[in-house]
């Protein structure tokens, strides 16, 4: 190989590395990202109203979550993402539990279907979220 076909070969590997690290993460779409920051603020509330046992409050937190969970299945879906797709059906299996449970008045499930929920997001956090970037947005790796 003469000096220019590896300086080619070299080019063409930077390109293809860099191609890999700009595809490996991705800004959320606006819709993913409302859907994550409504998460975000009704579970801060949702917090407080399982630990007053105010059953009106995680009703409405309930009714609240649900389309944003709808959302967050519906992106994994079309992105074809099985562990994504499998937490955010639970995390929408978790928000309809908290809503029997508000209904029911039953303070065993509203602890459980709360900390179902948190490990859902946790879980696909983990595997799915960078690292906070400077703006306090995050990709999707």
């Amino acid at each position: 190989m003469n000096q220019q076909q590896w300086k080619r070969a070299v080019a063409a590997m930077v390109v293809v590395l860099g191609v890999a690290v700009v595809a490996a993460n991705e800004k959320a779409p606006a819709s993913f990202a409302e859907a994550m920051k409504g998460i975000n603020a009704t579970n801060m509330k949702l917090r407080g109203h399982v630990t007053a046992k105010d059953f009106d409050g995680v009703a409405a937190d309930a009714a609240a979550l649900k389309p944003f969970a709808e959302t967050t299945l519906k992106f994994w879906q079309e992105k074809k993402v099985e562990d994504a797709v499998k937490a955010a059906t639970d995390l929408n299996k978790a928000v309809a539990d908290l809503a029997a449970a508000a209904k029911a008045k039953d303070e065993a499930a509203l602890g459980a279907a709360s900390q179902a929920m948190g490990a859902t997001c946790r879980t696909c956090h983990t595997a799915h979220r960078s690292e906070r970037l400077p703006d306090g947005t995050y990709e999707i790796k």
